[in-house]
Parts: structure tokens; sequence; C-alpha cells
């Protein structure tokens, strides 16, 4: 739904309210509206005070039914969003704490609900990212891993969460070097699941690619390298016209070139590198042909390309 339908929407709903203050499920929808409306603004603050507005109505209906699983998710949903909105950890922490709070609530209502287990795997991953103890961040990684596998286990096959499972699995490995071929081949295992469900949907191999690139570059995996690559170029062929598949993929081989040392000649597959790495330079050129940057570099390239045996 559009911005301006959204917001039409909610003056509808508001004079439901206004007419009958305790239509409990015209609070729902419009808490629902607020927070639909909040991901069409950049402003922060904006963002902040329609979430707010979302919180206050959702308020209502917990307040007169607190085991309604659908208000619960939701606020569970919000206090994620209030959280990258705050600026200090002390008080990210603790808004990611009460959104926890809230998915506990709905697994002892329902203890199959996996929007509730995703939820939990969400903020323990982001208690992990502003946790300093490296043993208490593997701790947090291994709970949001356990959390996934919950989710998974009862997603009915949701790529989403397959999806996000695969990520997961990557962050645990970085951590842990015991292990991390096993880890590696289970992420692999579950983005394959990903997209046997939904093999179309172009968002699946850049989050993968992008995730397995930056692996390989924290571990130099040319295998993992090269895996990236096929799923960044698979990207491309389902959508040629976004520049930034492109890109993605320009970032993957730039960091896979940094790994061969410059005193390697003979290197076949620096050489296949260097190829690729020409080709994608001047297709953003075509499509950019305003930007020179990929223009000289591209030449810049083949003149390297040249001292290869």
């Amino acid at each position: 739904m559009e911005e301006k339908e959204l917001l039409l929407k909610a003056e509808e709903i508001k004079q439901k309210i206004n007419e009958n203050a305790d239509d409990l499920k015209s609070h729902f929808d419009l808490s629902v509206c607020y927070y639909y409306l909040s991901e069409f603004k950049e402003d922060e603050f904006e963002k902040n005070q329609l979430i707010k507005k979302a919180v206050k109505y959702l308020d209502k209906v917990i307040a007169s039914d607190d085991k309604n699983i659908n208000a619960l998710y939701y606020m569970s949903v919000y206090y994620i969003e209030f959280s990258k909105l705050t600026l200090t950890s002390g008080n990210n922490v603790r808004l990611l704490k009460k959104a926890y709070k809230y998915c506990e609530k709905i697994i002892n209502l329902n203890d199959k609900y996996f929007e509730a287990f995703a939820n939990m795997a969400i903020i323990s991953l982001n208690l992990s990212e502003i946790e300093h103890n490296l043993s208490k961040k593997e701790e947090l990684i291994e709970t949001a891993y356990l959390l996934y596998k919950k989710a998974a286990e009862f997603c009915d096959n949701n790529p989403h969460i397959y999806s996000d499972l695969s990520s997961c699995i990557l962050k645990k490995a970085k951590i842990r070097t015991k292990g991390r071929t096993q880890l590696v081949e289970e992420a692999i295992k579950y983005f394959e699941k990903t997209i046997t469900v939904d093999e179309s949907n172009v968002l699946f191999y850049i989050w993968f690619a992008n995730d397995l690139s930056n692996f390989a570059k924290e571990t130099n995996s040319n295998e993992l390298f090269d895996k990236a690559i096929e799923l960044h170029e698979k990207a491309i062929e389902l959508d040629k016209n976004d520049i930034q598949n492109y890109n993605d993929l320009y970032k993957t081989l730039t960091f896979y070139l940094s790994t061969f040392s410059v005193h390697n000649k003979e290197n076949k597959q620096k050489k296949n590198v260097l190829i690729k790495l020409i080709d994608v330079c001047e297709k953003i050129s075509t499509i950019n042909p305003n930007n020179n940057f990929y223009k000289e570099l591209s030449e810049s390239l083949k003149e390297q390309l040249t001292l290869l045996v």
C-alpha cells in the first residue's frame, strides 16, 4: 500500500475510534497503519514519532487483551525498530530486552509461533553486535542460531527464515574456528532451501552472496569467493537493470583480487578474476556513462591483464 493510501486509511480508522473509543480492532489497525507509514520516512525523528503512535494504540489493545498474539508480535517489532533509532547502547539494550519479553509471552501462548522465535533471534544478533565481551558475543550468536533453527522447524518453508538462518550460521562460523567447514556447509544448505522455495527473488541471492563475500574476505577462501561470484552473477541474470547488483559483484571481485600476490604473474585464477572485473566495470560504464571511474579502471585492469602469462 502506498503512503497516500495509508494516510487515508489512518484517517478513516481514527474516525471509527472517535465514534467508539473501545473499538479494539480499530486501535490495532491504526497501530499497524502508523507502523507501515513509518517505513516511508527517512527522517529518524518522523519515523520515531510514528512508531510512538503505533505503540500508543497497541498498548490499549494489549491492556484489554494481553493474550492477543498479533498485538504482542507487532509490539515486539516496534521495540526492535525503536532500538535502531536510539543513539545510546544502554537504551538500545533496554529496548531490545523489552521486545524480547513480548516474544516470550507469545511463545508461552503458542510455542510454535515461528515469527516470535525469528524476532528473538534478530534481537539476540542485535545484542551481539553491541556486546564487547567475546564470550558473551559468541553466546548471543549461538542463542540466535538455536532460535532460528526453532523458527525453521515451524515456519512451513518460509524462505525468509531459511535465508536469515543461513546468514546467522555464517556469523557463528566467523567467531569459531572449530567446525567452521561444517557450519559453512550448513549455511549453504539453508540458502539452497531458500531458493528451492523461491528461486526468483533476487534479494536472496544478493544477501547470501554479500555474506559469503565478507566471510571469504576474512578467511581467504577462494572457494567461497567463487561461490559468492556465482550468486552475484545469478542476481544480475534475474535483474540486469539494477546497477547495485553490478556494484556488489565489483566489490566481491575487488576483494578477491586483493588476495592474490602482486608477484604471482602466472596465476590462472587471478587472470579469471581480472577478466570478470574488467567485464563488470564495462557493464557499469554502459549503465552509467557519466561516471568515468569504471571506464578508466577497466583500461588499467586490461594493462594488468597483459602482464599475466
